[in-house]
């Protein structure tokens, strides 16, 4: 049977103290895993991102439906106005083909209700464009006559003079009459890139043209374009929603829209709300039913650089669960679907949605940041409690080894101990018991001693040991042998050996 390996006191201390400092850190970082809060502070992280988007999604499509594309107040209003005119015989159906001073007067009359309208629907343009010759291919019109007017600046509180309304089309009798200023891009009429080569006229037109006589109302053909457009001679950049022109004989006879700039729908879309330090976005895009990849028809601007939402492919993965991924692993996309057609309309398939977009890294950087402190707090634990534990295992063993120290010298010197105070109370109790003892020992063997000088009875001891090689000898003996050595207490343990074996 093999002896166990001795160990000190120190490392008897220190090993199961740090073993048991290193499990503890152990512990500190796996259960936050193991028990889930990692993934809970994550999922806590996406929940409200998209409980973001869904209110912001909902805000945008509840203007978009119940706000912006409301016209049909003021489509009545126009219909009534011409049909008026058309029965009272100011005006044939043919003068809406020119800028004629009856479809002046008709501009005139429905102006005021324009403007009074895209104010109080906060959009940045509102458009009349009459066409009563159908699509017409080769024989269309080249020009269309209308009137189209812009305010820049649609949350400013409205002026009274109209000073904020520019005129972007009109007939000259209009721009004259309407005392209203006209823009640097001003025409007096639509071109065909303005008109039939513009979604914002000929899809709604189109689709009421193409039904024949039995029409759906008016505002099932509204249509709202999936890609921005710009007016000839014209920098910026916008979206519009458009319904068709009809008399209640079933006569098509124009569109009325109104325009959102994107500028202005990018002030809508504060990415800002979704991450700090630009680090989210609101996506406006477009798309179809069968899912596939997405179009981005604008974003905001005070979130995730241009050029990164630029180079992002966005696709459609479940159109049913609304699962969007985008083509860059650091980034993280939520949508919400808005359903902005009916189910019969002709534009069904055309569909909306609002995107979150915003950096994963940003996104999770709480858990991170948790697990980060975690992990540093098992480090600073474990060297500080490396630390303690050293100083307190050195002090609780010095003081026993110095006193083994203190053992040792006064065996190699032949003396009885010394030993100093630990001021560890069972510790020097145990010394006070040693030290006792070895007193008690020295007094019996002086007793001893004298006793046998008492008897006159000549005794002589030695004690050898190999292994501690050491030696105890009595004064007398070699004077029992007639031996000359009187110092016993230089003499070694090999000059003894020596004079036993010349002895025997």
């Amino acid at each position: 049977m093999t002896a166990k390996k001795k160990r000190t006191i120190f490392s008897l201390l220190l090993v199961p103290l740090l073993g048991m400092m290193v499990l503890e850190s152990a512990f500190l970082l796996i259960l936050p895993t193991a028990a889930g809060v990692v993934k809970g502070l994550d999922k806590n992280a996406t929940d409200m991102f998209a409980q973001k988007v869904e209110s912001r999604g909902k805000y945008i499509t509840d203007e978009m439906i119940g706000n912006w594309s409301n016209l049909n107040m003021m489509s009545d209003s126009i219909n009534s106005a011409v049909q008026s005119r058309l029965d009272s015989g100011k005006m044939k159906l043919t003068d809406l083909d020119s800028n004629s001073v009856n479809c002046v007067e008709l501009l005139n009359e429905i102006s005021p209700e324009l403007i009074s309208t895209m104010y109080n629907k906060q959009v940045s343009g509102i458009y009349v464009i009459f066409n009563i010759h159908g699509l017409g291919g080769a024989n269309a019109p080249n020009r269309l006559t209308g009137v189209y007017l812009r305010d820049n600046d649609p949350t400013a509180v409205p002026s009274k003079a109209n000073s904020d309304i520019l005129i972007e089309r009109a007939p000259v009798g209009f721009v004259k009459s309407s005392q209203l200023a006209t823009d640097t891009g001003w025409q007096p009429a639509f071109a065909k890139e303005d008109s039939f080569g513009q979604s914002f006229f000929y899809n709604s037109y189109f689709a009421a043209y193409s039904a024949g006589e039995e029409k759906l109302p008016a505002s099932d053909y509204g249509y709202w374009t999936v890609e921005p457009y710009k007016l000839s001679n014209d920098s910026r950049n916008a979206i519009a929603y458009s319904v068709p022109l009809i008399l209640e004989d079933g006569t098509l006879y124009g569109v009325l829209g109104i325009e959102l700039l994107t500028s202005y729908i990018q002030g809508l879309l504060p990415g800002s709300e979704l991450l700090v330090k630009d680090k989210g976005a609101y996506i406006l895009a477009t798309g179809t039913e069968h899912g596939g990849n997405l179009k981005i028809v604008t974003c905001s601007v005070d979130g995730l650089n241009a050029q990164t939402l630029d180079s992002v492919m966005l696709s459609l993965v479940d159109s049913d669960k609304m699962i969007v991924e985008a083509d860059s692993e650091s980034l993280y996309v939520q949508g919400i679907e808005m359903n902005l057609y009916n189910a019969n309309a002709p534009f069904d398939n055309d569909k909306w949605y609002l995107l979150g977009i915003g950096d994963k890294k940003q996104l999770f950087a709480l858990s991170e940041h948790i697990y980060t402190v975690l992990q540093l707090t098992s480090v600073a634990v474990v060297v500080v409690g490396a630390i303690c534990i050293l100083l307190v295992s050195y002090r609780l063993s010095r003081p026993i080894m110095r006193l083994s120290e203190q053992v040792s010298v006064a065996q190699k010197e032949g003396k009885f101990p010394v030993l100093s105070a630990t001021n560890i109370r069972e510790i020097d109790s145990f010394s006070s018991a040693i030290m006792n003892l070895e007193n008690e020992v020295a007094e019996t063997s002086t007793r001893f001693k004298k006793i046998l000088d008492m008897t006159s009875i000549d005794i002589a001891v030695y004690e050898v040991d190999e292994e501690k090689n050491t030696l105890f000898v009595t004064d007398n003996y070699f004077n029992m042998f007639e031996i000359d050595i009187k110092d016993t207490d230089t003499l070694t343990l090999e000059q003894f050996l020596d004079i036993r074996r010349e002895i025997s």
